[in-house]
C-alpha cells in the first residue's frame, strides 16, 4: 500500500483502498512427499490418511491454514501439524529430508523438487493466487514486463494442465 514494493503475489483476499488486486489463477492444495513415502502410491490423500503422519503446512495465521482446517473437519489439524512454515520451498525441502508430508499450494514444486511426489488432497481446497500492487504508484516498465511474462507462463502451464 505504501508503494515501497512493486508487486506481491498473495493467496489471501486483500481488501485495502490503497491497493489493487488481480486474480492470477486458482489451484488446489496438494500433498507432497518423498518418493519412498508409504502414501506415495495412493491416488489421493485424505485427512484420515495423515492420522499418524507429521504434517508440514502453513503457519496458523495464514489463510491457507484456515481453509485446510475446514477440510480436516472433526480431525484437529493443529494437533497434527508438526512443522509450520510460510514457505512452500521450506515445506518441500523438509519433506525431501524425511520430515513428514507437506500440504501446500503446488506452484513451482515440480520445477524445484522434480523427484517429489504430489498427490491431490481431498476434499479439494482451492486457493487463488493474486497480484497486489499499490494503487497510487504506476508500475515501472520492468514490473509491466515481469507481469507479462508471469501471466504468459501461468497461461502456458494452465493450458498444459499443470500448476
Amino acid at each position: 500500500a505504501s508503494g515501497q514494493i512493486d508487486l506481491g503475489l498473495i493467496y489471501a483476499p486483500a481488501e485495502h483502498p490503497a491497493v489493487t488486486v488481480h486474480p492470477l489463477f486458482e489451484t488446489q492444495l496438494v500433498c507432497v512427499m518423498s518418493p519412498d513415502h508409504p502414501l506415495a502410491r495412493r491416488a489421493a490423500i485424505r485427512p484420515e490418511d495423515l492420522h499418524k503422519e507429521p504434517i508440514i503446512t502453513n503457519v496458523r495465521n495464514e489463510p491457507i491454514h484456515d481453509l485446510l482446517g475446514a477440510a480436516f473437519g472433526k480431525i484437529d489439524l493443529d494437533r497434527q501439524v508438526m512443522i509450520g512454515t510460510n514457505s512452500t520451498i521450506t515445506a518441500c525441502s523438509l519433506v525431501m529430508k524425511g520430515s513428514g508430508v507437506a500440504i501446500v499450494e503446488p506452484m513451482g514444486v515440480r520445477e524445484i523438487f522434480p523427484t517429489a511426489v504430489q498427490k491431490p488432497f481431498l476434499p479439494a481446497v482451492s486457493v487463488t493466487t493474486r497480484i497486489v500492487q499499490a494503487r497510487h504508484v504506476a508500475p515501472s516498465r520492468i514490473t509491466r514486463a515481469f507481469l507479462d511474462v508471469l501471466k504468459a507462463t501461468v497461461a502456458q502451464h494452465l493450458e498444459k494442465g499443470r500448476d
